[in-house]
């Protein structure tokens, strides 16, 4: 009797109950007077059980079965063992969820203004201004003007729709826009040129608009040295404004 090992190939049997981490090993042996014998194991893991298949029986099946697990009994080693994965069978590891860049940042709510965010734990945060219903807050770097006046380079805030105002000062006229949806709620991101009000100064902004509940909001970051990252603004705003107008 001689024994020869198989090319490498998928199992054609299915009457093998498939477990987790399983490896099969193919045997042919003998094929004498035109009779081809055959055997095929499966090694599960989990509690090492054998499955024999094979057409032969008596002394035959019992040299088969001795033969075969000499070659296949260690996974991997032995002249000419040839290993192959179960089919349905991977090893691919679950996938982790990614960590909340915002889970440390500090909540944030306007009652008068209608919303809510979260903000880096070391930004400074202003008083809340209240100017004939334009409710706004600063946040972000102090930048100080003198002893008793500074700018941030970020403001938040709203003012009701039916409020006529000048939005010249603090308002972008001009410049690229995109369609944003935040909080359910469609809106722009616009980036621009504005000139301030005051001095003349050409500061380069971005911000966000959104009209909801008969109310505007406003996100407006400037680019000012020693500023917060503009990737933190469009965070606070993309991931974390919540209106509740």
């Amino acid at each position: 009797m001689t024994v020869k090992t198989a090319p490498r190939r998928l199992p054609s049997y299915s009457k093998s109950p498939w477990c987790s981490r399983t490896t099969v090993c193919h045997m042919t042996v003998g094929q004498g007077g035109g009779v081809h014998t055959g055997a095929e194991f499966t090694w599960c893991n989990a509690d090492l059980a054998i499955d024999v298949l094979h057409r032969v029986t008596g002394a035959a099946a019992l040299a088969l079965f001795v033969v075969s697990l000499s070659a296949c009994g260690t996974v991997g080693s032995g002249a000419g063992a040839v290993v192959s994965r179960s089919p349905g069978v991977s090893a691919t590891a679950s996938p982790t969820a990614s960590p909340d860049p915002t889970a440390n940042w500090v909540s944030y709510h306007s009652s008068a203004g209608q919303f809510s965010l979260k903000h880096p734990p070391s930004w400074f945060v202003s008083p809340e201004g209240d100017s004939n219903g334009f409710v706004s807050v600063g946040m972000g770097v102090k930048h100080s003007l003198g002893p008793t006046q500074y700018v941030t380079d970020i403001s938040a805030g709203s003012w009701p729709m039916a409020m006529q105002m000048d939005t010249s000062c603090f308002k972008l006229a001009a410049g690229q826009s995109e369609p944003e949806t935040v909080d359910g709620v469609i809106g722009v991101r616009k980036t621009g040129t504005l000139i301030a009000c005051q001095g003349g100064q050409k500061l380069d902004t971005v911000e966000y608009d959104f009209t909801t509940a008969g109310r505007n909001y406003l996100f407006s970051y400037t680019k000012l040295a020693d500023g917060v990252p503009l990737s933190d603004f469009d965070l606070m705003v993309r991931s974390t404004t919540i209106f509740s107008g």
